[in-house]
């Protein structure tokens, strides 16, 4: 991530984070982790927590429905 005239390493502000478009946004994380992007700056995590889907594009996506643990996209 560029920042002015010097580039910073996303993972300072989010760990796990290999590529990222700004602090809070991280595009993606090291092999094995996932982006959980309803999180503010986003998190790389293991595993999507409820609430949310693996969109097979390495992101965690929230359901879109109300009280709904589990869901898969599609």
């Amino acid at each position: 991530m560029q920042n002015g005239n010097f580039c910073e390493k996303c993972s300072s502000h989010m760990p796990n984070c290999t590529k990222c478009t700004s602090t809070t946004e991280c595009t993606a994380c090291v092999d094995g982790k996932l982006s959980l992007k309803i999180a503010t700056p986003d998190k790389c995590v293991g595993t999507c927590p409820d609430g949310t889907y693996d969109n097979d594009n390495g992101q965690c996506l929230e359901c879109g429905v109300e009280n709904c643990k589990k869901c898969k996209p599609g």
